[in-house]
């Protein structure tokens, strides 16, 4: 579905209760320009900027999203397919005194909670 940009803007307009000289002002435009705006569905990403600003509402999201409907209306499956990241295994060997065994639980404990925060995973 495409977005018509300047019915969007014309229904916030509407919405916020303003009058078109207020509006007009608020965007730098001339009265005639900024009530020509409502009837075009392309604006550039600089104005749209502007007047995203001016009503403080983000009309620029809404072409982002258009425009990614319609890339995936083109390519569905650029949604679906994610590249394959490598994994890669380490080992660890560990050596300690019999001694110590009591405190292997807490160090395993302590070593899988920062490799976790780290992002890593602990098998």
């Amino acid at each position: 579905m495409q977005i018509h940009v300047g019915e969007r803007i014309y229904q916030v307009f509407k919405e916020k209760g303003w009058t078109i000289d207020f509006f007009a002002k608020r965007v730098h435009m001339t009265k005639r320009n900024a009530q020509y705006l409502f009837k075009r569905d392309d604006i550039s990403i600089d104005q749209l900027t502007k007047i995203s600003k001016a009503m403080d509402y983000d009309f620029v999201q809404l072409f982002l999203l258009d425009d990614k409907q319609k890339s995936l209306a083109e390519d569905p499956s650029s949604v679906y397919t994610r590249p394959r990241k490598e994994l890669m295994t380490v080992s660890l060997s560990l050596t300690f005194d019999q001694d110590q065994s009591g405190k292997l639980p807490e160090m395993l404990k302590r070593v899988r909670m920062a490799a976790e925060q780290l992002g890593f995973q602990l098998n």
